[in-house]
């Protein structure tokens, strides 16, 4: 398992040869949102492989919304990425 700083540079590296399915639709960092068609729309993007092992390395920053077709609600023990790196990464 990368470490969260190994998984974010491959996939901050990644992004730059692809757009993933998430860019500009902050329905995906929303608390809010009904996670099923996000999950949806990840299992089609070209970069779920890099996304979904960010978010499984086990950083404790709370997130919410879908991540690398994962679903996270924030709390301490399932919340695996800084939110403000995710709405950076969609929004690229």
């Amino acid at each position: 398992m990368p470490s969260p700083t190994q998984a974010w540079v491959v996939l901050s590296t990644a992004v730059i040869e692809a757009t993933p399915a998430c860019a500009g639709d902050d329905r995906f960092i929303a608390d809010e949102s009904d996670p099923a068609p996000l999950v949806a729309i990840c299992q089609t993007c070209p970069l779920i492989e890099p996304c979904r092992a960010l978010a499984m390395t086990g950083n404790v920053v709370p997130v919410f919304g879908v991540v690398g077709g994962l679903v996270r609600r924030g709390s301490r023990s399932t919340g695996l990425m800084n939110p403000q790196a995710l709405g950076r990464l969609i929004n690229a």
